[in-house]
């Protein structure tokens, strides 16, 4: 992440897996409590709530009346 351009720099660092490996290098190498990672927190979850609405719809426009 480190090597890449600014702008898609700011766009990976919302990857979940890039977020969640942030939580959790902050939760066990520097103790971090819950109140510091909400932001991390906030993310993961948005994201998720995104992916299952993704998912609802798309399952709904696929689904096929037998």
């Amino acid at each position: 992440i480190e090597f890449i351009s600014a702008k898609f720099q700011n766009f990976v660092m919302y990857n979940p897996f890039v977020v969640a490996s942030s939580m959790l290098k902050k939760l066990i190498l520097f103790n971090a409590d819950l109140y510091s990672i909400w932001h991390e927190i906030a993310i993961l979850s948005g994201t998720s709530v995104i992916f299952l609405l993704f998912v609802f719809v798309s399952r709904k426009l696929t689904k096929r009346h037998l």
